[in-house]
């Protein structure tokens, strides 16, 4: 840990000689702009080619693109790339279907998810799951029927063959030895990934069912705090959902200073643009936070008054909080530990009884 401590001081800005840090920081600061004007000219595309509707689409695939020049998915990549292409149709079709009833959607939301994290799960580390869950949450969040359908469909198979291609282009040398195949028949039932499959899982159904069944607005806001919140390691979530409820209060608080008090309406859309850009520099989760409930405030503020926004947002975040803490604990109870363990006697049983039956004289 220690070397790995040394390898990342080394390599911070801070470490590096004053002329190589400039270059550096320029680099840095040219690279984010390529990023934003590339999510802002991908989104206004998409939109034009695929309706206005799908405007969250567009954001999560153009997310997508970026990321996965960077991140791969643990698994040979000629199947990735079918595998990223599959997943987000999967997307459209399983989000679509889950709002057709909420008792139905549970069983369409665990098979959907459970499916998803376990075929894109293989770096947790790196969070290669993430843009599927995204685009799956604001999917369900943001529902489209008749030609709207028709056209979000159209965009991500559109959308999940660009991220295809552009995954294959960056990751086409690597050789990694596992295959689709063997991501289930390596599956071991109380194994960490397994269980933090299980608790995003769980976590996610009962989310979207309290959003379904009560339908609430912005329920997108409850399942983005759980897929944030829930990680590997459930001790490490503790310090997550502190610094998620200081970033929102302190995000809540600039939105009101910023756009009820100091910004003229015609400049909203430009402090966005640098927020978000400040926002691409940012590492730390809580000042990550401060950022994203800015934003998502704004976008709250087409439906409500600012003071509506920010009441609703807090409860939703504070729900998805209790659902994450909730399973949490549960999980220190190790019932897959316990299902394993009476599945494991079950069979052994079953095999002794097998066994002197054949042996009867």
């Amino acid at each position: 840990m220690e070397g790995l401590g040394a390898q990342a001081q080394a390599m911070s800005p801070a470490a590096m000689p004053p002329g190589q840090k400039r270059k550096f920081t320029i680099l840095l600061i040219l690279k984010n702009l390529g990023k934003v004007a590339f999510m802002f000219g991908f989104v206004y595309v998409f939109t034009l080619l695929f309706d206005e509707s799908n405007a969250i689409i567009g954001i999560t695939i153009a997310s997508a693109i970026l990321m996965f020049m960077n991140v791969d998915m643990g698994i040979k990549p000629v199947q990735a790339s079918f595998l990223i292409f599959y997943l987000f149709l999967h997307v459209g079709v399983f989000s679509y279907l889950c709002l057709w009833n909420p008792f139905l959607g549970i069983l369409v939301n665990l098979v959907a998810i459970y499916f998803m994290l376990t075929l894109s799960g293989q770096q947790l580390q790196a969070k290669s799951y993430f843009p599927f869950l995204t685009g799956y949450v604001f999917a369900v969040g943001a529902p489209v029927s008749g030609v709207a359908f028709g056209y979000r469909m159209l965009g991500l198979a559109v959308g999940g063959a660009i991220t295809a291609i552009v995954y294959f282009i960056f990751h086409h040398k690597e050789k990694p030895s596992r295959g689709i195949l063997d991501v289930f028949k390596q599956i071991h039932f109380t194994s960490t990934r397994h269980r933090f499959i299980v608790r995003m899982t769980a976590g996610l159904v009962i989310a979207m069912f309290i959003g379904d069944i009560f339908d609430i607005q912005r329920p997108a806001w409850i399942s983005m705090t759980v897929l944030s919140l829930t990680v590997p390691f459930t001790h490490e979530a503790r310090k997550r959902i502190v610094q998620r409820v200081i970033g929102t209060v302190i995000g809540a608080f600039v939105f009101v200073i910023l756009f009820e008090y100091l910004i003229p309406d015609q400049l909203h859309v430009w402090c966005l643009l640098a927020t978000m850009f400040i926002s691409l520099f940012i590492t730390n989760y809580q000042w990550q936070m401060v950022f994203i409930t800015i934003n998502s405030l704004n976008g709250g503020m087409i439906f409500y008054s600012a003071d509506t926004a920010i009441e609703i947002r807090m409860a939703w975040v504070f729900l998805g909080i209790a659902i994450v803490i909730v399973l949490n604990l549960i999980a220190k109870l190790d019932l897959l530990d316990r299902i394993d363990i009476a599945f494991r006697k079950t069979r052994r049983r079953y095999r002794l009884k097998k066994i002197l039956k054949q042996n009867k004289f």
